[in-house]
């Protein structure tokens, strides 16, 4: 499920700009994936082997909310 407004608010829109100027638009591709989980939910539902069959270099996780 994307979240659109993830695109334009919180650390998403700075960190892609950051990782771009770093490495340069022609050498990196950016993905946002949103899970509406808490930290707990996302380990209990094993959200993170669906996270390690994408095709990716580095994986950024921003912090979950603590429920």
């Amino acid at each position: 499920m994307k979240n659109q407004r993830s695109e334009t608010e919180g650390t998403y829109p700075i960190v892609k700009e950051k990782m771009i100027e770093t490495f340069g638009e022609q050498n990196i591709q950016i993905k946002l994936k949103t899970f509406n989980n808490a930290s707990t939910q996302f380990i209990s539902n094993n959200i993170i082997s669906e996270l390690s069959k994408e095709d990716a270099d580095l994986i950024i996780l921003e912090p979950f909310i603590l429920l």
